[in-house]
């Protein structure tokens, strides 16, 4: 029977240590994949926020620009100058003057 080798001990460490270092490779190399592939669908996502939130401002802007003197008084809006302003310590408290209605 051969003897046992001298550096069985060794050789196993040393394969211990190797899959160790393959295993945190490939962990490392799949999490950098997986946050790029992250980060492209966020940046994706965001693209198209801002591709709605456009479209939003645009279709503000055109709701704005129609509204006029005429559209807030049909709608039951009163003119600022019967309406009468109370400051308190607590706040602010407006009223419609009745005389000048």
């Amino acid at each position: 029977m051969p003897t046992q080798f001298k550096y069985q001990k060794q050789i196993w460490a040393l394969g211990g240590i190797l899959g160790v270092l393959v295993f945190t490779y490939v962990g490392l190399v799949g999490s950098t994949v997986y946050n790029t592939l992250e980060r492209q669908r966020g940046e994706k996502q965001i693209s198209q926020v801002t591709g709605q939130l456009s479209e939003m401002e645009f279709s503000y802007l055109g709701l704005k620009s129609k509204v006029n003197p005429e559209l807030a008084r049909s709608r039951g809006f009163i003119d600022a100058d019967n309406i009468i302003v109370a400051k308190k310590d607590s706040g602010v408290t407006a009223f419609v003057n009745k005389e000048r209605i």
